[in-house]
């Protein structure tokens, strides 16, 4: 019997021994892996990078020590200076008039006839003054390259006038002279103003004291205070009138020992001025033959 039980207890035995030695096995500490051998040269290279690497770093991480250039910058394009804020730029002055102004070839109405006469709305260079500072020496409005003189109370300056230079003018014209014959010879005064053909008419008195009869006048009538030509100079053949009220004239000759009236517009002076007439008698028609020339100076009324 007990045989029998040792039978059947061996393979057991055998089996959950087998099992326990299974278990321990597995309970068991995996083997540590063996550390493969480098070669002495690989440490080296390895470390070279190693410290290459961490150089490289640093580089990246520290300033440098040396000045880098900064980048390229637009240059701003200078603005252009205005001369102006520091040296002003010379201008010329203009002139304009405020009324029609005649200009002459000198600073009085003595430079006869005018040269040119500067209207309301033009304007005109101012390149100098007289040493009275009463006239100006400008381009001629209608003939640039040359030069004339315009009075200056009718006048207005733009600019800045005081480095314009003073200049000299030209000596005075010759004053006309006639050698009349003997005993062509008359007398002119002013006799008053009165409205013919709707314009206040300047009449003057002429007495024919000569030994001729005169049949040809010019006449022109001066501003003196404006320097404007009021008046002429108009020429006629039958210039006169047998009174001082007559209007138109129609005369055509004074008769020696005789005497007419002449006259001519001053619609557009100012009360008060002063003005002048300039006569000029003839002996033929047409301004021809002996003539005499006379200045009668009045205010306008």
């Amino acid at each position: 019997m007990h045989s029998q039980a040792n039978k059947f207890t061996a393979p057991w035995a055998l089996a959950l021994l087998l099992s326990l030695l299974l278990l321990s096995a597995c309970n068991l500490p995996a083997g540590t892996p063996t550390a493969t051998q480098l070669p002495p040269e690989a440490y080296h290279t390895e470390a070279a990078l190693t410290i290459e690497a961490r150089l490289t770093q640093t580089a990246l991480l520290q300033p440098s020590n040396t000045p880098t250039s900064p980048p390229p910058t637009e240059t701003p394009t200078a603005e252009p200076t205005s001369t102006s804020a520091s040296t002003p730029l010379p201008t010329i002055p203009l002139i304009s008039a405020s009324v029609g102004t005649n200009c002459r070839l000198g600073p009085s109405t003595i430079y006869d006839p005018p040269v040119g006469v500067l209207l309301p709305g033009q304007k005109s260079q101012v390149h100098g003054r007289n040493d009275a500072g009463t006239w100006w020496y400008i381009s001629n409005p209608g003939r640039p390259e040359q030069f004339c003189w315009v009075w200056g109370e009718t006048t207005q300056v733009e600019g800045d006038v005081s480095k314009l230079p003073v200049i000299t003018p030209p000596p005075p014209p010759p004053t006309a002279t006639f050698t009349p014959t003997p005993g062509a010879d008359y007398s002119a005064t002013y006799d008053s103003v009165h409205i013919c053909g709707g314009e206040a008419t300047a009449i003057f008195k002429i007495v024919n004291s000569g030994g001729i009869e005169w049949q040809s006048l010019s006449l022109k009538i001066e501003d003196l205070t404006t320097a404007i030509v009021l008046f002429g100079p108009s020429t006629s053949d039958a210039p006169f009138m047998g009174t001082n009220a007559e209007c138109p004239p129609g005369g055509d000759s004074i008769k020696v020992g005789k005497t007419a009236y002449i006259g001519g517009s001053v619609g557009s002076g100012t009360s008060g001025h002063a003005a002048r007439g300039i006569i000029r008698l003839c002996s033929q028609n047409g301004l021809a033959g002996v003539c005499v020339d006379k200045v009668v100076e009045f205010t306008i009324p």
